[in-house]
C-alpha cells in the first residue's frame, strides 16, 4: 500500500471506522511486515506509533506469538510490530463495536470459503417454538403480559417488569443453540451477558424471579459477565461440574470428549467437581481443568482464552489435534485424524480469514501441508 493509504487506514482504524475489508487489508499488511521484517521508511511515520522503550517492546514482542513463521528479530522490527499490536488492541474494542453493527452472529466473509453452509443459530421456547435467529436489525421475538424477548443487532435480550407475577414464567426454560461457524451474545433478564461459542447450547430461565439461586446449564463454551447479586449466586452447570459466582467474569469451555476448563478474568468463583464433590477457588489469572483424576489448577493468559470473543484463534502450546479441532468447529469441516502431527503450535489467527488462508498460516509454521477435500481437511 501507498505511504498516504497506509497513515489513513492505521488512523481511522484507531479510531475504530474502518470496514471490514479495510481490516483486513491492514492485518495481510501487518503480516508482511513481520514475515518479511521489511518496511519502507516513508510508508509509516514511527514518532507517532512507536515507543522509545526497547525492552518494553521486547519483552511484548516475545509474547507476540504472530500467525506468520518468521519471528521478528531486528530492533527495528521488534518496535514496529510491538507498537502496532498495542495499535491494534487499542483500537479492536472500537473496531468490534462497529464491526457487530453489520455482523451480529458470524463474519461471513470469513466463511465464504468451507462455511457453515447457512447453519444458523436457533433460539426454541419453554413451547417448544424454535425461532431462527438469522436477521439483522431490531425485532421482537417473544411478548407477553410482562415479559419482552427481543433480538438486537445479533444478540437476545431478555425483559421482565418487576411486578409480573412469578409464577408466569417459574417453569418457563429458553435453550439458545449456535451452530459450527457462528456465535452469539445474550442478556438475561437479571443483566447476566453470555457470548456464546460455535457448536454450543445454554439452557437458561427466562426469569429469575422467586429463585434462590440463578442457574444455566451449558453444552460447549461461554464466556459471562455475571450481574453482580450476593444474595442470589449464579450457578453455571455442565457435564460434571458445576461454577458458583454471585458476580464475575469468567469462561468455561466443556465440549463432549474434552477435559471442562474454567478460566477467570476476573472476581472469584467456586468451581466443584460433581462426581467427586472436589472444589476449587479461582482468582484472577488462573484456570481450572476438571479431569476424572480431580481438579488441576494452572496460571494462564486470560486474554488468550477468550480470544475467541473477538474472533481470534490463540494457540499456546496447543497440540495439532486441538488446533485443527478448533479450526474444523468453526469452519465446519471434518478432519481426517489419520496422519495428525504430533506437534503442538504457537499463534494468533483471525477467525475472519478463509478457510484457505489459514491452513496456509499452519502450513507455514509447520513441515505439513494441508488440503480440504469435500469439506474434510486431510494431512500431507
Amino acid at each position: 500500500m501507498e505511504k498516504e493509504e497506509v497513515q489513513d487506514l492505521l488512523r481511522r482504524y484507531r479510531e475504530g471506522t474502518c470496514t471490514e475489508h479495510e481490516i483486513i487489508l491492514l492485518e495481510k499488511w501487518y503480516a508482511e511486515i513481520a514475515q518479511n521484517e521489511q518496511l519502507p521508511d516513508e510508508q509509516i511515520d514511527l514518532q507517532a506509533y512507536q515507543s522509545r522503550d526497547y525492552d518494553r517492546l521486547k519483552a511484548i514482542e516475545q509474547r507476540l506469538r504472530p500467525s506468520v513463521v518468521k519471528p521478528i528479530r531486528s530492533r527495528r522490527m521488534i518496535s514496529i510490530a510491538a507498537s502496532l499490536l498495542a495499535l491494534f488492541t487499542i483500537a479492536g474494542a472500537a473496531y468490534w463495536i462497529q464491526y457487530q453493527k453489520h455482523s451480529g452472529s458470524s463474519p461471513q466473509k470469513a466463511l465464504e470459503e468451507n462455511g457453515p453452509g447457512g447453519l444458523t443459530t436457533v433460539l426454541t421456547l419453554s413451547n417448544g417454538q424454535k425461532i431462527k435467529l438469522d436477521e439483522k436489525g431490531q425485532k421482537e421475538l417473544a411478548k407477553d403480559a410482562g415479559l419482552l424477548v427481543q433480538m438486537n443487532n445479533g444478540k437476545v435480550i431478555y425483559k421482565v417488569s418487576d411486578d409480573l407475577p412469578v409464577s408466569a414464567t417459574a417453569d418457563q426454560m429458553n435453550t439458545i443453540t449456535t451452530p459450527k461457524g457462528e456465535r452469539y451474545e445474550l442478556i438475561l433478564q437479571d443483566g447476566t451477558k453470555i457470548w456464546l461459542n460455535a457448536d454450543s447450547k445454554l439452557t437458561f430461565p427466562v426469569s429469575f424471579n422467586g429463585r434462590k439461586q440463578r442457574e444455566v446449564f451449558l453444552s460447549g463454551e461461554a464466556y459471562l459477565e455475571v450481574a453482580k447479586n450476593p444474595r442470589k449466586p449464579f450457578l453455571l452447570k455442565s457435564n460434571e461440574q458445576v461454577v458458583t459466582v454471585t458476580g464475575t467474569h469468567f469462561n468455561v469451555r466443556c465440549y463432549l470428549n474434552e477435559p471442562i476448563q474454567t478460566t477467570l478474568a476476573e472476581g472469584g468463583v467456586t468451581v466443584s467437581q460433581t462426581q467427586t464433590g472436589k472444589t476449587a477457588k479461582l482468582t484472577p489469572g488462573r484456570q481450572s481443568i476438571v479431569t476424572i483424576d480431580g481438579i488441576l489448577i494452572k496460571e494462564v493468559d486470560p486474554d488468550d482464552y477468550i480470544a475467541w470473543k473477538l474472533d481470534y484463534f490463540v494457540f499456546v502450546q496447543t497440540p495439532m489435534k486441538q488446533v485443527l479441532t478448533e479450526i474444523g468447529r468453526w469452519y465446519n469441516v471434518q478432519i481426517d485424524e489419520s496422519k495428525i502431527p504430533s506437534e503442538s503450535f504457537d499463534g494468533r489467527i483471525s477467525r475472519r480469514l478463509p478457510l484457505s488462508e489459514v491452513l496456509h498460516l499452519l502450513e507455514l509454521n509447520t513441515d505439513h501441508k494441508f488440503k480440504v477435500v469435500e469439506r474434510r481437511i486431510t494431512i500431507q
